[in-house]
C-alpha cells in the first residue's frame, strides 16, 4: 500500500489563477500522516544519502552532511523512529554502519541499473513492517516505490513536491516531530501525575486544596490520546492575566464546574458555553433555546428556560480530569501563567495540525466554531500559533523548573 502526500489542501499548490505575488508564498505542508501513524504502528524512515559527505571513514549517520540529511536525522531521532539509509552505491545501510566516502550518485546510472537498484532496496525492506516513510527525493523514490511488494504501508512524502519546496518540507515536518516529542513528555509527565494522586475530576473540586493561582489543563478520559491510552488534552487555560486582577484558580474552575445542584452560568463560563453551543448544534436543538450565549445577563424567566442545558454541560464536565500548574505568580499578560497557556495551546494545535486527534464521538467536533472541531480543543484563542520547544513556558521549560 502507497500514498504519495503533496501539499495540505489549500496551502500548498499556487493558484495559477491568484496574483503573481502568491507564487513567492512558501507552501504549509501536513506531514501527520507521513509521519505519525496509528497508535501501535511502528514507523521506520528510509532517508536518502547526499552527495556531501565528510572526508574519512565512519558511520552512515556521520558520513552525510547535508543540511536536508541532518534535518531528516533529526526527525527520526524527535519521533524515536528506526531510519535506514538509502544509499546510491551500498543499497540500503543501517546508521552504525563503518562505510568509507564515496563519490557516486543514482544519476550515474542508466534507466536499467536504477530499476534494478530499486528492486534491490525493495527487498532490502520487504520484512520492514508497520509505516514506511520515504524521505528520498523522486529520484530515489520512484525506483523504491515502483519495486516495493513488502507488508508495510509505504508512504513518500517528497513525490509530488516539487524540490524547491523540499527544504520547507523538512522544516515544517521536523517542527511537527518536535511536538510530538514534547507531547509524547508532557502525557508521560500526566500519566505520573496521576499515578501519585495529583489529579482529580472536576466533581471533587470542592475537596481539593488548590493554589491562589495556576494554569489548569482538562483532560477527557472518554478519549484516547495520540499514544494509544486513555486521556486527551481537551482545554488548556489560566486567569487573572490582567493587572490588578482578583481572580483566583479555584473562583475560575468553579465558573466552569457549575453549580452544586448540577446547574450553573454559561455566561460566567466561555467554557460552559462552547459546549452547550456543542449539544445544541449535535441535537440540532439551537433554534429551541436562541438564547444560549446571549447577553452577559438573563433574566430568571430566561435563565430558568435554560437550566437543562446547563445541567447536561455539567454533566459533561464533572468527569473531565483536571491537573494543575502552581504557577502563583502576579496577574499580567506577561506573566509565565499567561506564557505558558499559549505554549501548551500551540503545542497542541499548531497549524490547526494537531497531535492528538479526537475521536468519532468527540463532542466538540459538533462546535459551530471550526477551530474547536478542527484542533480537538475547546479553546479559541492562540489555536494554531506557533510553539516554540526551547522557550519559556515550553514542556522543557516547565519540566526543568519542576513544575510538571
Amino acid at each position: 500500500m502507497m500514498q504519495l502526500l503533496g501539499p495540505r489542501r489549500g496551502t500548498g499548490t499556487p493558484n495559477l489563477v491568484a496574483a503573481q505575488g502568491d507564487l513567492f508564498i512558501a507552501p504549509t505542508f501536513n506531514p501527520r500522516s507521513a509521519l505519525l501513524p496509528s497508535a501501535g504502528t511502528k514507523l521506520t524512515l528510509v532517508i536518502g544519502c547526499s552527495g556531501q559527505k565528510r572526508k574519512k571513514r565512519t558511520t552512515a549517520a556521520e558520513l552525510y552532511t547535508s543540511s536536508r540529511f541532518k534535518r531528516a536525522r533529526a526527525i527520526a531521532e524527535s519521533l524515536r523512529a528506526e531510519y535506514l539509509i538509502a544509499s546510491a552505491k551500498h543499497g540500503i545501510l543501517k546508521p552504525d554502519q563503518i562505510i568509507s566516502p564515496y563519490d557516486m550518485n543514482l544519476s550515474d546510472l542508466d534507466g536499467s541499473e536504477r530499476r534494478d537498484w530499486g528492486r534491490k532496496i525493495a527487498q532490502q525492506l520487504s520484512e520492514v513492517r508497520g509505516q514506511l516513510c520515504i524521505l528520498c527525493t523522486a529520484e530515489y523514490a520512484d525506483p523504491i516505490v515502483e519495486a516495493y511488494e513488502g507488508v508495510a504501508k509505504l508512504v513518500s512524502p517528497l513525490s509530488k513536491i516539487v524540490p524547491r519546496h523540499h527544504a520547507q518540507w523538512h522544516e515544517q515536518a521536523l517542527a511537527f516531530s518536535r511536538r510530538v516529542e514534547a507531547m509524547r513528555e508532557l502525557y508521560q509527565a500526566i500519566d505520573k501525575r496521576r499515578r501519585t494522586g495529583g489529579m482529580f475530576t472536576l466533581s471533587e473540586l470542592g475537596m481539593k486544596k488548590l493554589p491562589v493561582r495556576g494554569v489548569y489543563i482538562f483532560i477527557d478520559k472518554s478519549e484516547r490520546n495520540f499514544l494509544g491510552r486513555r486521556g486527551r488534552i481537551v482545554r488548556i487555560g489560566t486567569h487573572a492575566v490582567s493587572e490588578g486582577s482578583k481572580s483566583t484558580l479555584r473562583n475560575r474552575l468553579r465558573n466552569h464546574a457549575g453549580l452544586r445542584d448540577g446547574t450553573g452560568n454559561h455566561r460566567g463560563s466561555i467554557f460552559r458555553l462552547h459546549v452547550g453551543r456543542a449539544v445544541l448544534e449535535r441535537e440540532n436543538a439551537s433554534a429551541a433555546l436562541p438564547s444560549w450565549g446571549e447577553g452577559q445577563d438573563a433574566p430568571i424567566h430566561v435563565r430558568a428556560h435554560e437550566v437543562s442545558m446547563e445541567q447536561l454541560v455539567s454533566d459533561y464536565l464533572k468527569k473531565l480530569e483536571v491537573l494543575v500548574l502552581d504557577i502563583d505568580d502576579t496577574p499580567s499578560k506577561h506573566s509565565l501563567r499567561a506564557i505558558v497557556e499559549r505554549q501548551l495551546i500551540a503545542l497542541c494545535s499548531e497549524s490547526l495540525i494537531p497531535i492528538d486527534r479526537p475521536s468519532k464521538a468527540w463532542l466538540g467536533l459538533s462546535s459551530p466554531m471550526r477551530l474547536i472541531a478542527e484542533s480537538g480543543l475547546w479553546n479559541l484563542r492562540d489555536v494554531g500559533r506557533a510553539y516554540d520547544p526551547q522557550g519559556q513556558g515550553s514542556v522543557r521549560d516547565l519540566i526543568s523548573l519542576d513544575l510538571l
